[in-house]
């Protein structure tokens, strides 16, 4: 092994470690690029499945307990919409102008 240390240490037209050695990086022509050429060369696809995942991990939890309270509440008729609220406020002006 002594040899080897040798061989890379001492090169035989410099005497000092090659360059590319020195960095622990082989050369090739990808890490020869500029950044600029490397980054335009990066791309990523992403699924339909991977952007719907994405997605749902961003909905707010569910509170299930509320969704129970009204679906009850709209099963028994007893659910106060807007257009409900509309209809009963409509009822009572046409009410109040028939005895009015």
């Amino acid at each position: 092994m002594s040899d080897i240390t040798t061989n890379i240490t001492n090169s035989p037209t410099t005497g000092r470690v090659p360059t590319a050695l020195q960095s622990g990086f082989r050369t090739s022509e990808a890490a020869s690029q500029s950044p600029a050429a490397r980054k335009l060369a990066d791309q990523v696809e992403l699924s339909d499945r991977a952007r719907l995942l994405s997605k749902l991990r961003e909905t707010p939890e569910i509170r299930q307990e509320l969704v129970d309270r009204v679906r009850s509440e709209i099963a028994e008729g007893s659910y106060l919409t807007s257009d409900k609220l509309d209809a009963a406020t409509d009822n009572l002006l046409t009410d109040l102008d028939t005895f009015g």
